[in-house]
């Protein structure tokens, strides 16, 4: 029992004794000096090869261009891990450093032999092959991932190949013809090329000009469905090329007979950005639609906001004129009720504020807060512009 503790302490203090000098190595590689490192690992790695310690100790040999030691120090590892076919690519790297090309070439094909229906397995291999700027290598390793597994496609780490290589029109083709396939990694495609058109946040006109290219042969393709083209349209919003931008949901909503939806939403962006005319070009080709649409309504009454925000900026007498006969119209048309309580709040606000006619401005708000059953929130919109008013009224 005696001899069996005092094992155990010896024991427990060569692993404390171990892990101080593991962790002494690691601070040297990490200050840059590499030989005190090498030193460590030599005696840590003397009877048999870690996993633990294996890249530092590596990374130290090749920051000294030591490719000797490093070869052997692979070959150790390869040996211990065989099924580990990421450390044949650093054991074909230093080959490949030492002059031995044909066996370098050799180690990394046995890599790619090695590969199974893993799918953790391959990318760990690509990942590997890219880390040694082995590009094609790592393209091959996919190729045969994707023969081995069909059903995975590995365009996300093809297309980081690409962009590593610096090949964006590659990288770029690879990302949308994931779309093609699997059509759900739309917007993880698009979180990829948001990062490409930032560019590190330098402006690049490069980079949408090859994009945009890509996205035109897709959608020239694109018999059925949508994915490319609204692809495009999110390229031109991006780049504020709002009018591209419209052009194309109008051929999508066209071509697919839809209800407007995405002009819809278009237009309310081109009137946060103030571009008005666009958007109240959008906001009629829904009220074409007719009454029926879902967006009537609404198209209409931001149609008139749009309308009252090109006055504000420079409108005449007469243009004022216009706008409150295109209110009556529109209120005529429409009627007073729930639907259009915020059509006559607007219209209120435009005759207090802008034709400075207080009374028939309250006169549009008390009709309006009597319009049956209202919601809450409308109400209580209305008892605010009602305020204002009032408060106006009482100064002037």
């Amino acid at each position: 029992m005696k001899r069996i503790l005092l094992f155990c302490m010896l024991l427990r203090t060569f692993v404390v004794a171990q892990n101080n000098q593991g962790q002494l190595a690691y601070q040297y590689y990490q200050s840059g000096e590499y030989q005190k490192a090498i030193t460590l690992y030599q005696e840590l790695n003397k009877k048999s090869v870690s996993a633990a310690y294996f890249p530092h100790y590596f990374n130290c040999l090749l920051q000294l261009e030591d490719y000797k030691t490093a070869e052997k120090l692979a070959a150790r590892i390869v040996k211990k891990f065989p099924k580990s076919l990421h450390y044949k690519v650093d054991y074909g790297f230093v080959q490949k450093h030492n002059g031995k090309e044909k066996k370098a070439k050799q180690t990394y094909q046995s890599a790619i032999d090695g590969l199974s229906k893993q799918i953790n397995l391959a990318i760990s291999l690509g990942n590997a092959f890219v880390l040694r700027k082995e590009f094609q290598w790592a393209l091959k390793t996919y190729e045969q991932a994707k023969s081995l597994n069909p059903i995975y496609p590995f365009n996300m780490q093809i297309a980081n190949v690409y962009n590593q290589m610096g090949d964006a029109e590659r990288m770029i083709e690879s990302y949308l013809s994931l779309i093609q396939t699997h059509p759900k990694q739309k917007q993880a495609v698009k979180n990829n090329l948001q990062i490409f058109l930032n560019n590190d946040g330098i402006a690049s006109s490069k980079n949408y000009n090859i994009l945009k290219k890509q996205l035109l042969k897709f959608v020239q393709k694109e018999k059925s469905g949508t994915d490319f083209s609204d692809m495009l349209i999110w390229l031109f919003m991006q780049n504020h090329q709002f009018e591209l931008a419209f052009l194309q949901a109008k051929a999508i909503d066209k071509r697919m007979k839809e209800d407007g939806s995405r002009i819809y939403e278009m237009a309310d962006i081109f009137l946060d950005n103030s571009y008005y005319n666009l958007a109240i070009d959008a906001y009629n080709y829904i009220i074409k639609k007719g009454k029926e649409n879902t967006y009537y309504i609404d198209a209409h009454i931001n149609k008139l906001y749009a309308y009252n925000q090109l006055v504000e900026r420079g409108g005449d007498e007469q243009n004022l004129q216009n706008l409150d006969e295109l209110y009556l119209q529109i209120i005529d048309e429409l009627g007073k009720n729930r639907n259009t309580i915020f059509l006559l709040s607007n219209y209120a606000h435009f005759k207090a504020f802008y034709q400075h006619d207080l009374g028939k401005a309250a006169e549009i708000l008390d009709e309006a807060m009597l319009v049956p059953h209202l919601y809450k929130s409308d109400l209580a919109a209305c008892k605010l512009e009602y305020a204002d008013i009032m408060l106006l009224r009482n100064k002037v």
